[in-house]
This record gives structure tokens, C-alpha cells and sequence, in this order.
């Protein structure tokens, strides 16, 4: 038995397509904003250095790697983490990077807030640097990931050579 002209027709009118461009809708919002977010956003991009020492003078001094030391300049972000013994928690402090001695790898740190640092804290206490060195974006990332951008944010180009005198 079929279904009478009239019942269909009412059917077809009746029926909508609204949740399905609701949910069309709600996803092109979504995806356009992950769009910005990967084109817009900001991601820090740390270097490390696990030799760490608080000297006596409340500085700190860090030895990073030779190509690691090469992205780092002095007034950079940084987070000291120094390790404390027995029950105590391990210290996490704001810091700056002062100086940075070009021959021996090595850089010179000083924390932003001397008052955070606890009592119990000895002089050359080993820990952790991160130095933030650049914010990227994540398509940048990506791209420097994948070979297409190979060049880091700061990039030195070399002087040319002086002219040479022909006799």
C-alpha cells in the first residue's frame, strides 16, 4: 500500500534541515578559529641548561651548549630551578639573563625577585635554567619542523669583507 500524495507532501515540508546547519555552522566556527590560533598564537621557545650554580654573591651561573649559547642575549626571560636537599621542594625563581661570556659558553643570571629566595638555601646549590629565547607561532613551528623555514627568528647576517687594494 503506498502513502497517499498528500500525507508525503505535508512530510516534506515539515521536515527541516536546521540541526544539521546548526552543527555545519558550529563546526566552521570551530575550525576557523583553530585556523587563527595556529597562525596567531604565540609559543615560547625555551633553551636549557641543567648546570646551574647559585653563587655566593646571589648570581647564578649556567653553561649552556655552543649552539644553544649562540640564541641568547642578555635581558632574556628566564626560570631558575634550584634543588634543595631532604624533604624541601625544589625552588622555582624568575631570572634574567645579565651577561653572557662569548668564550667559555657560559651565562651569568640574575634573579628578579631575591626575596623569594628561601632561608635554607645554600651557596652552590645545583639546578635547571630555561631561557626563553623566541615566540613563534605554531604554523612557524611546523614549517621549521618540516625543512620549508629553517632560519630561527634571529638571524645574524655576515658583514661583508673590507675591499682588498689592488696594486
Amino acid at each position: 500500500m503506498s502513502i497517499p500524495f498528500s500525507r508525503s507532501t505535508r512530510s516534506l515540508t515539515s521536515d527541516s534541515f536546521r540541526p544539521a546547519l546548526i552543527g555545519l555552522a558550529l563546526a566552521i566556527v570551530t575550525l576557523v578559529a583553530l585556523i587563527v590560533w595556529f597562525l596567531l598564537a604565540r609559543i615560547s621557545i625555551y633553551q636549557s641548561s641543567t648546570s646551574a650554580v647559585l653563587q655566593p654573591d646571589g648570581q647564578v651561573v649556567a653553561s649552556f651548549p655552543e649552539e644553544t649559547f649562540a640564541r641568547l642575549q642578555n635581558g632574556q626571560a628566564a626560570l631558575l630551578r634550584l634543588g634543595q636537599t631532604g624533604d624541601q621542594r625544589p625552588v622555582s625563581l624568575p631570572a634574567v639573563v645579565f651577561d653572557t661570556q662569548g668564550g667559555s659558553e657560559q651565562v651569568i643570571l640574575v634573579i628578579t625577585d631575591a626575596s623569594a629566595l628561601p632561608d635554607g638555601l645554600a651557596e652552590g646549590s645545583k639546578g635547571r635554567v630555561d631561557v626563553e629565547t623566541e615566540k613563534i607561532s605554531p604554523a612557524e613551528l611546523l614549517l621549521r619542523a618540516s625543512g620549508k623555514f629553517l632560519a630561527s627568528g634571529r638571524t645574524t647576517t655576515p658583514s661583508p669583507a673590507p675591499p682588498s687594494s689592488l696594486p
